[in-house]
């Protein structure tokens, strides 16, 4: 680090030492909320995050290794986390630190902050903004900081002395972004920050996006073939992904698993197990298209979507001609998801962008037809 930036940065780490014992108290208990508001409900369940927060900590370690840039980190076992969020296959950790620093993981994509890149804005820290649209943010303690980009409303929520965000465009340039800190007596706008805080590291560190093989996801799949009737036992079904949605008014988990017939899925919810049904067929040799998206499952809501999909897709997006994008989750060889109030229940009304790691467009046309 150059002696200028570290005089910059320097009342930082004092800064963070000082509110060390606050942050251990307080911050963990924040983890994807905040003292502040929360955002407003969305239309659809954000997507399952397949890497708990250790396995997406290993991946940064392991990013990190790989770069030759471990030394400029603490050990694995003292990176302590002070808050997190989720959005969107993306997940965020703000870790203590010196300078506080960020692991990000995505369906395929790690990227880790440069401590010595941070950004002092006024009495804040700006820790890390990515092309991709990850934003994080330190206050001092006892003060609050919000990032918003290209003036849109933050998607995620300021605590005490932290903001995480992951935004849904590119960050190429430090006057996309406005800062604002305060306290309890009101917040102030403090204006752009001089420069942007690229990572130290962004790497393409698995190919696919593996399955959840969990033994919270193994568990929903043998209550749904209990339900059916089948042997937990047999059937050659192993778990794809787990997907958060709404049945009715009441949280449920949609489970999608891959087996030699193709795909099949059922819901949990309160009260409720709707028996294991194969969905359908495996995607078709020689098939341009990249995924088989297939019709409503027996039991479940026709804004249920999924189906196979091949294994270098790790991310698809979908719209209608006049209605919002959207995402469904991609694991383990499938894709599953709730379409929002109104998308068209005909798939050739729909539009998919399929990508692969390294984010290159595999597909763009109708859904299905």
């Amino acid at each position: 680090m150059d002696a200028e930036r570290k005089r910059s940065l320097a009342p930082w780490a004092a800064a963070v030492a000082a509110a060390a014992t606050v942050a251990a108290v307080v911050l963990p208990a924040g983890w994807g909320s905040g003292s502040g508001p929360g955002p407003p409900a969305p239309f659809r369940p954000a997507p399952q995050v397949l890497d708990r927060q250790a396995q997406s900590l290993d991946r940064c370690v392991g990013a990190l290794g790989a770069a030759g840039l471990a030394a400029h980190y603490p050990e694995r076992g003292d990176w302590r986390p002070l808050a997190g969020h989720r959005d969107d296959g993306v997940l965020v950790t703000l870790l203590d630190g010196e300078v506080p620093f960020v692991c990000a993981t995505g369906p395929s994509v790690v990227e880790v902050s440069d401590p010595r890149a941070a950004v002092p804005v006024d009495r804040a820290l700006l820790v890390l903004s990515t092309p991709g649209g990850v934003l994080a943010a330190v206050a001092q303690a006892g003060e609050r900081v919000e990032v918003t980009a290209a003036g849109e409303r933050p998607k995620a929520w300021a605590g005490d002395r932290y903001f995480v965000r992951v935004g849904s465009g590119p960050i190429t340039d430090p006057g996309q972004l406005a800062v604002a800190i305060g306290d309890a007596g009101g917040v102030r706008a403090v204006g752009a920050p001089a420069r942007l805080a690229p990572p130290a590291v962004r790497v393409v560190d698995r190919r696919s996006v593996p399955p959840d093989r969990s033994a919270g996801a193994a568990d929903l799949l043998r209550r749904c073939l209990a339900e059916a009737g089948a042997d937990p036992a047999s059937g050659g079904w192993e778990t794809a992904q787990v997907v958060a949605y709404r049945r009715g008014d009441q949280p449920a988990s949609l489970l999608v698993a891959a087996g030699g017939s193709g795909v099949g899925g059922c819901s949990v919810a309160p009260g409720e197990v709707t028996p294991f049904r194969p969905w359908g067929p495996g995607v078709a040799d020689g098939d341009a298209r990249p995924f088989n998206w297939l019709g409503p499952l027996p039991d479940l809501g026709p804004d249920l979507v999924g189906g196979p999909v091949r294994a270098e897709v790790v991310r698809m997006e979908v719209a209608a001609r006049d209605g919002p994008l959207w995402q469904v989750v991609v694991a383990g060889g499938t894709f599953a998801g709730q379409a929002p109030p109104g998308a068209p229940a005909d798939p050739r009304a729909l539009t998919v962008r399929a990508f692969d790691a390294d984010d290159a467009l595999l597909w763009e046309g109708p859904a299905a037809g």
